[in-house]
């Protein structure tokens, strides 16, 4: 197993298990992940819906990807593309509200590290 397969299969799950948390258990996830409680009515439905949804849709991307070893690129360009856009809005809302807690400045350096690995991942030597 490569660096590539091994580094995109635990995107892979981490992706999944963060969409299965937000949507089946998103008042144990959101303080654990976001540092409040977890909201109630039509705004934790959308937050089931959009993290946990649209996290578990990408993770299961990414898992194919896996799968079809020929898409091993696609997946780890998606990885990339989510960390940049990821990072993107968190600078961007971090400036905007100018008051946040560590976690947020955490995620942001978390984003920083994973998509500089994917960038190297998916532009260097297209070995597998």
């Amino acid at each position: 197993m490569t660096t590539r397969v091994v580094l995109l299969g635990l995107n892979a799950l981490m992706f999944i298990v963060f969409g299965m948390g937000f949507i089946f258990a998103p008042a144990t996830v959101t303080p654990m992940f976001l540092g409040v409680p977890a909201p109630a009515g039509d705004l934790l439905v959308d937050m089931r819906a959009t993290y946990g949804g649209l996290s578990l849709a990408v993770g299961l991307f990414m898992a194919y990807c896996l799968y079809r070893r020929e898409h091993l690129y696609q997946g780890l360009l998606v990885s990339f593309l989510v960390y940049i856009a990821l990072f993107a809005a968190r600078a961007i809302a971090i400036v905007a509200e100018a008051s946040v807690g560590q976690p947020m400045y955490q995620s942001l350096i978390l984003e920083v590290v994973m998509m500089i690995v994917f960038g190297w991942l998916f532009f260097s030597n297209k070995k597998t």
